[in-house]
């Protein structure tokens, strides 16, 4: 689970830091900076698995004017700090990425290097020991195993050793040799036997997952092959439910049951698939009437999504919970719909560790409970700030008013 981030020169943050809890709110005025600090999570997420410039292009829609136009630097700073399970218990990880910006002709066109890059872990036999550790083009990469081994071989009491690339090295290492300027070390470990945790940290990075849904994309059959799972903008759910139909059919019958809640007659799911590219998903009642996506509103095809990624994410607590998400949850629904939906998310996280943004009052309401997930954003220059409002000051004004009334008069902070 995610549990400090801090980002520095990133669009409108300027060394801003969020501390999220299990289930959380982010709230604030239209150009406060929230859709910045989702934009850093997940160029964050995506860094794990792609170069700097597609990360950027997919996380920003565009590669120039990335920096904080009032800082001046020439450096972002992504800093994050997460507990993740690991055999018997928790490893505790800190990652820091530095990354330099390459002003280019003509004026405005930026490329993207890695300046610095470290990742540390602490648990088990490891307190505060480097996994990675980068300055540009020099890298040392920690052989976990044979620090492991190591250790077991030094007599009790002693310091742990150093990891150095010359106590260290492995055959492993020396693929790492042609790693470009424009990539995570992180990004290259995918099938490294020799560094399972800090594999580990890839992975749930790359779970970290960005949703703005639209409503044309979620009805859309189109098949995305290269994606096995729900696209941000909605794309490919036909497909990611006909996945469950097929493997996990008991999830698909959870769906159904949630759905129920805004369609009574929903008795099945059921699909037709024309050809490879296609999957056109209907919904069936018990008499056997069939009705497409075409024909049911645009708040029921967002509720089918986020039921399905809320199901999706719920993991053994021996896995990693991936970090979700939404922008706008509200926008097409009822607000009693989306309560049930709230309230099925494990508020420790342990289903997934979910964060939304938002303009509803109605939808702030059903955090009420939640206090301590409730975040704050304001404009400002040369930095948005961001600020989580005093829960024991909420509690007692929630006695004559309710949490959105209060945000829309301004008194949470």
């Amino acid at each position: 689970m995610l549990k400090r981030l801090r980002v520095n020169n990133f669009k409108s943050l300027v060394n801003v830091e969020f501390q999220p809890a299990g289930v959380n709110l982010l709230i604030g005025r239209n150009n406060s900076g929230k859709t910045n600090l989702c934009a850093a999570m997940r160029f964050l997420g995506l860094t794990a698995s792609s170069k700097l410039e597609k990360a950027v292009r997919r996380s920003l829609g565009e590669t120039w004017n990335i920096a904080n136009v009032y800082s001046g630097g020439d450096t972002i700073e992504i800093e994050a700090e997460c507990s993740l399970p690991y055999e018997q218990g928790n490893l505790e990880f800190e990652y820091s990425l530095h990354i330099g910006l390459i002003q280019g002709i003509p004026p405005g066109k930026q490329s993207f290097e890695i300046a610095r890059e470290i990742l540390t872990v602490t648990g088990g036999r490891f307190e505060h020991q480097r996994l990675v550790e980068r300055d540009r083009n020099q890298l040392i990469l920690l052989n976990e195993k044979r620090y492991i081994q190591v250790l077991a071989n030094l007599p009790d009491g002693l310091p742990q050793i150093a990891a150095n690339r010359g106590q260290l090295e492995w055959d492993e290492f020396s693929r790492m040799k042609d790693l470009a300027s424009d990539e995570t070390a992180l990004s290259r470990v995918r099938d490294f036997e020799n560094t399972p945790r800090c594999s580990l940290f890839r992975q749930y990075l790359e779970s970290w997952a960005y949703y703005s849904f639209s409503p044309g994309l979620l009805r859309s059959p189109d098949v995305v092959r290269n994606e096995p799972g729900l696209l941000p903008t909605g794309a490919n759910l036909a497909r990611s439910l006909f996945f469950l139909h097929n493997e996990k059919p008991r999830s698909e019958r959870k769906i159904i049951e949630m759905v129920r809640t805004l369609e009574p007659k929903l008795d099945l799911l059921t699909y037709s698939f024309p050809d490879p590219e296609s999957v056109y998903l209907f919904m069936e009642d018990q008499e056997g009437h069939r009705f497409g996506t075409q024909s049911i509103s645009d708040g029921t095809v967002r509720f089918m999504a986020m039921t399905y990624l809320i199901l999706a994410a719920e993991r053994d607590e021996k896995q990693p919970a991936p970090l979700i998400i939404i922008e706008e949850p509200e926008n097409g629904l009822y607000v009693g719909h989306l309560k049930p939906l709230i309230e099925r998310i494990d508020k420790e996280g342990k289903g997934g560790q979910f964060i939304f943004t938002t303009h509803s009052p109605y939808f702030i309401d059903l955090f009420d409970g939640m206090l301590e997930g409730v975040h704050l954003m304001k404009p400002g220059v040369p930095s948005s700030t961001l600020t989580k409002p005093n829960p024991d000051k909420i509690r007692k004004l929630l006695e004559v008013m309710s949490l959105g009334e209060m945000h829309f008069r301004e008194m949470l902070g």
